[in-house]
């Protein structure tokens, strides 16, 4: 007795290149990987929140260093 039947075929993309392979087991096509809520939560967390702090660190060393308020507490 065998596995159950995968055939993999190689797609290709706008560019002409080829892309991921889609695959067909026992007849049903498995669809691609796709971004999830949790992926993009954790790219805001590692990334978006880092470079949030960073910049207003920097914000903050311009007024006091200069005197020049670039951040946003500085249009109320």
């Amino acid at each position: 007795m065998s596995g159950p039947e995968v055939e993999t075929r190689q797609t290709k993309d706008e560019t002409g290149m080829f892309a991921k392979k889609a695959q067909t087991v026992m007849g049903h096509r498995i669809p691609e990987p796709r971004p999830t809520l949790m992926a993009v939560a954790l790219v805001v967390l590692y990334v978006g929140l880092p470079l949030l702090v960073v910049t207003g660190l920097l914000d903050l060393a311009m007024q006091v260093f200069f005197g020049i308020c670039t951040g946003l507490w500085c249009l109320a």
